[in-house]
């Protein structure tokens, strides 16, 4: 396999290298430690699972290696292990395609809609956004489960999703046979995944929701500068970039709608090129951090779309139903 870019060996490499040690040890460490080590493991799977999840975005945009194949191939096995993988990974790339070229955001599945007509379910996810669990992550996930068992339109889905379900089940029925304290510390780990993501998702759009878009058609009801009022950047740090690399250089948003077949590694000097002269749309992290706590119920339950202070939920790549 051949990578894309000449210099994307190495990052890539190192990347994906990251992945095949820490997975595996952060497994072997809940299994063997206690106490504020066990912790510390469950923080490695948990960054082991974001790194899979932000290359499996790199493989969509087929940044990885020059064939599409392979870059599928690859971004099927991340989405496996991230959990994300009830959905096909052709229907997810098509609709992250869809909303860099749409400049929305499409789901299957009106969440704000079904939090109106179903008042229990409602209730649950108000509860988990109060303790700030990743609501609206864990209930697309839930959707993108069941979505072929209520929407027609998915029906076709039924066997893939119990496959994948069985596999799922099986491999946490060897965890569990291996030492069932390491099915809590996944469980922790995988939430903690779902709430990094969802915290790097909230601030980088203001787009509209568009539901299912059943056609390759492009819409036009949105341009080039739309996108760019509405795209921002989120970066961790600015006085020390380096941290950024611990999303894999996600937050450089803008510059990824920009120019999206730039690879993770080279958005950095990107950014730096483009903003040189001009301000950059960037969210202070301390903005990102009282603004994330203060409209956590109002982001998942606001009938009116997202405002820059409230940020949007549910519109993460990983999942999509």
């Amino acid at each position: 396999m051949n990578f894309r870019y000449p210099n994307g060996m190495l990052p890539n490499s190192l990347a994906l290298t990251y992945i095949c040690i820490a997975y595996p040890l952060a497994l072997w460490g809940l299994a063997v430690s206690s106490g504020l080590t066990w912790l510390l493991w469950c923080l490695a799977l948990a960054h082991a699972l974001i790194i899979s999840a932000y290359l499996v975005h790199e493989c969509i945009h087929n940044t990885i290696f020059s064939k599409s194949t392979h870059n599928r191939r690859l971004g099927q096995v991340l989405a496996w292990l991230t959990g994300a993988a009830y959905t096909p990974y052709a229907l997810l790339q098509m609709k992250h395609l869809r909303h860099h070229a749409d400049r929305v955001d499409v789901p299957a599945i009106d969440c704000r809609e079904l939090l109106r007509t179903h008042a229990q379910l409602s209730r649950l996810i108000i509860w988990m956004q109060h303790l700030h669990l990743p609501a609206a992550a864990l209930l697309t996930h839930g959707l993108s489960v069941v979505a072929p068992f209520i929407l027609e339109s998915r029906r076709h889905l039924r066997p893939y999703v119990l496959i994948v379900t069985l596999s799922r089940g099986m491999f946490f029925l060897i965890l569990g046979y291996i030492d069932w304290v390491i099915l809590p510390g996944y469980l922790l780990a995988w939430l903690t995944c779902l709430s990094v993501l969802g915290f790097m998702d909230t601030f980088q759009h203001l787009y509209q929701v568009r539901l299912q878009l059943n056609n390759d058609r492009v819409l036009h009801e949105f341009d080039r500068a739309y996108e760019e009022a509405h795209t921002f950047s989120n970066l961790l740090s600015q006085r020390f970039p380096v941290l950024n690399l611990l999303v894999l250089n996600f937050c450089y948003h803008n510059v990824h709608h920009y120019k999206s077949g730039v690879p993770w590694y080279e958005l950095p000097a990107l950014h730096a090129e483009r903003y040189r002269d001009t301000p950059a749309p960037l969210i202070s992290i301390y903005d990102q951090v009282r603004n994330y706590h203060r409209y956590r119920i109002e982001r998942l339950c606001a009938h009116t779309p997202a405002t820059i202070a409230t940020g949007a939920a549910g519109v993460s790549f990983l999942p999509r139903v």
